[in-house]
């Protein structure tokens, strides 16, 4: 397996332009990984690691986390989740480097992540 570029964003609100960077990678040749940090609502775009998954490497539940409402705790259950999933892609050696994008929320994710 070739080594791929982590695309990170929040799908449910910047879904077009997650899909337009992959696009543009893809076409410089490189695979792409897309994670899915989003916590308002559904993706606009498809994810190779969804949201729900994230929030369960991060020790929540996507669907609860929805309920509750709590935007600064599903930022931090999302940025454990993608942190722990990022990790998991470096030990496997699967990855050739990282490209996040996001709004406010994202921005957060990213830099608590570094």
């Amino acid at each position: 397996m070739s080594k791929k570029i982590l695309l990170v964003g929040t799908l449910d609100s910047k879904g077009q332009e997650v899909a337009y960077l992959r696009q543009r990678v893809e076409e410089r040749g490189w695979g792409v990984t897309t994670l899915d940090v989003g916590t308002l609502g559904n993706p606009t775009c498809p994810a190779d690691i969804s949201q729900h998954e994230v929030a369960k490497a991060g020790g929540g539940d996507f669907s609860q986390m929805k309920l509750k409402g709590d935007r600064s705790y599903s930022v931090e259950i999302m940025t454990r989740g993608a942190i722990k999933k990022t990790l998991e892609l470096y030990s496997c050696r699967e990855l050739a480097g990282v490209l996040a994008i996001g709004g406010g929320t994202g921005t957060v994710e990213n830099w608590l992540g570094c």
